[in-house]
């Protein structure tokens, strides 16, 4: 039976087209672009961002 849907290879897909480009960026430069790919989803289905928080280790 074929599959109608495979997201095993959708999943490969966007992960390929995310390294072409993000492939000659800087760490810093990856991090800012994904972080800017996440605003713009939650903008596109038009929820606010959830708020995320972050934990400080603690040394003793």
């Amino acid at each position: 039976m074929k599959k109608k849907f495979d997201c095993v290879e959708m999943k490969n897909k966007i992960q390929a087209k995310m390294y072409e480009q993000m492939k000659n960026m800087t760490p810093d430069e990856q991090l800012e672009f994904i972080h800017q790919r996440a605003e713009d989803f939650w903008k596109k289905v038009g929820k606010e961002r959830p708020k995320i928080e972050k934990h400080k280790k603690e040394i003793a």
